[in-house]
């Protein structure tokens, strides 16, 4: 037994000596020839991720030994190891990648790509994923274990692109171009500080890479690395993407329901950009303020968010418990203005002046609005039916009615008006003795002045001032 190991020892030392053989793990000469690798246990010199959301699960000897002995999650191939260092043949490696399509200087930085022990996904900090995101995500987990194949392009052996082509096209229906290089003109270049899951992580220079992987958060993607191993979870501190492109949209997909409604600021809230709540459009908003809404939505915070418009642009988006409905209350009444310089306005945009009102002058009020400041803004309208506009009822007096119904005659020859803003005489001067039915008292708030409203059979006649009435 000791001489057939004996002679089994000679046979692969010779055939290592005529470099037929090759182990998957290089020398270190060979392996320093890519500038990304990073040495186990030490922190990448130059990523501008925070280094505590990048710290490597294995930043011990003790601890790669522990990660090296687990297995992959894998839904295809559950019980493959790839930790360890196996002999390929380095030739026949070769000849299958140049048969692919693959460069030598592509098939050189691959085989010299370093040893990835296996990782566990476990979260380390909260993920916020749209949905395009975590079906992205979800689907590349499915193929942990699943063997490296040069030119794979199904679940049964993945190369680095065809694991990404067929993650994008099964996830969310993007068809990907078939190689690296074709892939990494797809989408956006984004820097590698702001990395989101689903953006694709890439090797190389651009125009030659040679690598990619998925990125699912966390300092962490997924992917085929090379020949002898699987598809499975690296922290990118390990080895560092020379640059990414973001193939999804980078705008969380929220539940949402149309609306249609005006609403009030209340409290002095940031309005956002988007809902990822990262930049303000407004930092604090006005109170008081009417914005039309078309949308609100449920974020994944719990909070609800209206989408709000001003004269038909977005403005931005808001907490729900910063705003109320702006209500429409309905009531009748008469009133006069007391204050000058109030304008009358067409909208709550206020960027619509009706002109101003005039002191002393009686409107009729059909129903108000309250924002969100506690202003109420009268609906106004004259006599006659036409309407003037939305006015601040501060500007305004309730012209005291008292409801009558008796018999008055006339004591003056003073003019009969046709309403209470004397617009135009109907009677130019009263007929003296004359008798009408007086239904209602009018007291006009600013002067004081009491006015009767006269009818004769059942006919409106006008508005006489009190003065010129006896009873």
């Amino acid at each position: 037994m000791k001489k057939n190991k004996f002679l089994i020892s000679l046979v692969i030392i010779s055939l290592l000596s005529l470099n037929l053989i090759t182990p998957i793990a290089y020398s270190d000469e060979t392996s320093t020839t890519s500038s990304n690798i990073k040495t186990e246990g030490t922190s990448p010199t130059n990523s501008p991720l925070d280094s505590e959301a990048l710290s490597s699960e294995h930043s011990s000897a003790s601890e790669t030994a522990e990660a090296s002995e687990q297995t992959s999650e894998s839904t295809h191939n559950p019980t493959t190891s790839s930790t360890e260092s196996k002999i390929i043949n380095y030739e026949t490696e070769k000849e299958k990648s140049l048969a692919v399509g693959y460069t030598e200087d592509q098939f050189q930085q691959i085989m010299n790509m370093p040893e990835f022990p296996n990782m566990t996904l476990t979260p380390r900090a909260s993920i916020t994923m749209n949905s395009d995101q975590s079906k992205v995500v979800n689907e590349a987990k499915k193929y942990l274990g699943v063997p490296y194949v040069w030119g794979g392009t199904t679940p049964s052996g993945f190369d680095c692109s065809g694991l990404v082509q067929w993650v994008y096209s099964h996830a969310v229906g993007i068809n990907l171009p078939r190689v690296t290089t074709g892939q990494e003109t797809q989408g956006k270049e984004i820097s590698l500080s702001t990395l989101l899951p689903g953006d694709l992580l890439f090797y190389g220079s651009r125009g030659n890479t040679y690598h990619v992987g998925i990125y699912i958060g966390n300092g962490q993607m997924l992917h085929a690395p090379k020949p002898g191993d699987v598809v499975k979870i690296t922290n990118i501190s390990y080895f560092y993407p020379s640059f990414a492109r973001r193939i999804l949209s980078d705008k969380p997909s929220y539940p949402s329901q149309d609306i249609d409604k005006n609403v009030t600021i209340t409290k002095n809230w940031s309005i956002w950009t988007d809902l990822t709540l990262q930049n303000k459009a407004i930092a604090n908003a006005s109170v008081g303020t009417v914005y039309k809404t078309k949308k609100i939505y449920t974020h994944t915070n719990g909070g609800k968010y209206y989408e709000l418009y001003k004269q038909g642009t977005l403005i931005g988006y808001i907490n729900a418990d910063a705003v109320r409905d702006f209500k429409w209350i309905a009531h009748n009444e008469s009133v006069s203005i007391k204050k000058a310089n109030f304008n009358f306005w067409g909208d709550f945009d206020f960027s619509a002046k009706k002109g101003l009102a005039s002191v002393g002058t009686v409107y009729e009020v059909n129903g108000s609005y309250t924002t969100g400041n506690g202003a109420v803004y009268y609906s106004i309208y004259q006599k006659d039916g036409k309407w003037m506009g939305y006015l601040n009822a501060d500007a305004t007096a309730p012209l005291a009615v008292t409801k009558l119904n008796q018999k008055v005659t006339i004591t003056k020859d003073w003019t009969i008006w046709n309403d209470l803003n004397f617009s135009k005489k109907v009677v130019p001067k009263a007929s003296i003795g004359t008798v009408y039915d007086a239904s209602a008292l009018y007291t006009q708030p600013v002067t004081g002045v009491k006015y009767y409203e006269l009818y004769k059979q059942g006919n409106l006649i006008g508005y006489i001032n009190a003065d010129a009435i006896t009873k």
